[in-house]
Parts: C-alpha cells; structure tokens; sequence
C-alpha cells in the first residue's frame, strides 16, 4: 500500500492500486473502502 499525505505532511489514508482499496484510520476507526469491477465500492468499518 502507498501512504498518501496532505500538504501538512500528515498520512491521510493509504491506497493500494492492484487490489482497488483505500485504507483510513482515524480515532480507533479503520475504514476500507474497496472499488468493485461493477463501477460500485463497498465500505467496511471495524474498530481498533
């Protein structure tokens, strides 16, 4: 997975191109969002 950061060098999510996630954790959460062949995405929140 890639680490992607804002302009404040602060890591906003990672993302992975060959699966099609994005990963981002943020207060105990962690949100997956994957893109389907479909043209849709589904979203999987879980704590940590």
């Amino acid at each position: 997975m890639e680490v992607v950061k804002n302009s404040g060098d602060k890591t906003v999510c990672r993302a992975d191109g060959l699966s099609k996630t994005i990963e981002i954790i943020h207060k105990h959460y962690k949100t997956v969002i994957t893109f389907l062949s479909n043209g849709t995405y589904k979203v999987t929140n879980t704590t940590i």
